[in-house]
């Protein structure tokens, strides 16, 4: 009988060829999380790397690359080229604030401004993802801090704004139910049913373009769910049910054109980057870290 060691022998003395699609079929499997973009595959012989190397050099945009923070995201994103941020495919990000501190002459800014995915996402045109995963900066309890001061109405208007950006074909938002559902615009609205409305006038009625909402419950178990301007939170959740997750999805139309383009609107953030790089920003102090850091 063959011991393990003497099977994964045999596995080299398999046709390059076969080796590589069992290779692409892993690395499209198993996701990586930035910064380190090496699968635990090429990490366990010497000879593996070597072999599998090659097929992950070339396969690794269309991976599924996981963010911890906006940070990260910005990290990576600013690091490689446009030809290569074409390329990926499979994005997910706790989409938290990145608390910026601009000195008082640069920009004519005072104070801090925390830039969320929804001031930075317009920095990177020519991205054009199948899937854009987002998670709320509280799901998982990413933020503990109870004083930070990110806006209880925060959720809500990230997927207002998710509705309408560019540069994916099919968008996940997930969040706390009582973080997305404790808010509702003045006057309410119905959801998803506004935002399917939204998407659908965007790319076509008969597009196949439309807005889910679900509810997870601990077994990760999918049951649509809406809300309507006549309901308040309190009446129609439990307290058990303020537990459950959200999960709303996003999908673009058959045909429409999802790939990103010049934002041509100043916002603060890219007034930033019109004159900074992302390394200039750090080191010259403006990102707040450490001890300084609100979102610690």
């Amino acid at each position: 009988m063959l011991t393990n060691c003497q099977a994964f022998r045999h596995f080299f003395q398999l046709p390059t060829e076969l080796r590589q699609q069992i290779y692409a079929s892993y690395f499209d499997y198993v996701p990586v999380t930035y910064p380190n973009l090496h699968p635990p595959l090429l990490l366990s012989s010497p000879s593996l790397y070597t072999d599998a190397f090659p097929v992950w050099r070339r396969l690794w945009p269309e991976a599924h690359i996981r963010f911890k923070d906006t940070k990260h995201f910005l990290d990576l994103f600013t690091s490689i080229t446009r030809s290569t941020l074409c390329k990926l495919r499979h994005v997910s990000v706790v989409a938290g604030p990145v608390p910026l501190y601009p000195e008082p002459f640069k920009l004519g800014y005072v104070g801090t401004a925390a830039s969320d995915l929804a001031d930075i996402l317009p920095l990177f045109p020519s991205l054009q993802l199948s899937t854009l995963t987002v998670y709320d900066p509280f799901y998982g309890y990413t933020y503990k801090r109870e004083d930070y001061a990110y806006p209880s109405n925060a959720a809500h208007l990230t997927v207002d704004w998710l509705v309408g950006s560019q540069g994916w074909k099919e968008l996940i938002f997930v969040a706390p139910r009582h973080r997305l559902l404790q808010y509702f615009s003045t006057p309410p609205v119905a959801q998803p049913s506004t935002w399917d409305a939204i998407i659908k006038q965007k790319d076509g009625v008969h597009s196949g373009a439309c807005v889910q909402m679900f509810q997870l419950d601990k077994d990760q178990r999918r049951v649509p769910v809406s809300f309507g301007p006549h309901y308040t939170c309190g009446r129609i959740f439990s307290s058990e049910q303020w537990q459950d997750t959200i999960e709303i999805r996003i999908t673009r139309g058959q045909d429409a054109r999802y790939v990103a383009e010049n934002d041509s609107g100043r916002t603060f953030i890219s007034g930033l980057f019109e004159c900074w790089s992302w390394r200039d920003i750090q080191e010259d102090g403006m990102l707040l870290d450490g001890e300084d850091d609100i979102t610690n």
